[in-house]
């Protein structure tokens, strides 16, 4: 069948792009014709075409098992933060009580203070010559 390089892209589920590179790999036999001066390509094609999946279709499969996802994943969601809305609820708070430390004159120690001669790496670590 001989048909515009449109029509071959569309039969074939592919790009004019494509039809074109295939022609020029060799792939396709096609004929270059003028018709009112105008080059127009013609491109032979067998009558029993093997279309290529749609890409449409494809996407569309896609975007419904990303949306059946996105639905689990906030029923997940619902529920989880509704256990822990549960669990915030129920929970009876613990304190843990620190004391604190002794302070000078009450039995501590003063940190030790490296003197501002060394530098200051060395002030740092607490090192000393």
């Amino acid at each position: 069948m001989r048909v515009k390089i449109s029509e071959a892209a569309e039969a074939l589920g592919v790009s004019q792009d494509t039809i074109r590179r295939r022609i020029k790999r060799g792939e396709l036999p096609a004929e270059k014709v003028h018709e009112n001066n105008v080059p127009t390509w013609y491109v032979e094609i067998p009558d029993t075409v093997e279309r290529q999946p749609d890409a449409d279709a494809y996407a569309r499969k896609y975007v419904e098992l990303l949306e059946e996802q996105l639905e689990e994943l906030g029923r997940d969601r619902d529920h989880w933060r509704s256990m822990a809305l549960h669990l915030a609820a129920n929970r009876t708070p613990t304190y843990e009580v620190i004391p604190l430390p002794a302070g000078p004159g009450q039995g501590g120690h003063e940190p030790q203070k490296a003197p501002a001669s060394l530098p200051w790496w060395k002030r740092l670590f607490m090192l000393e010559d």
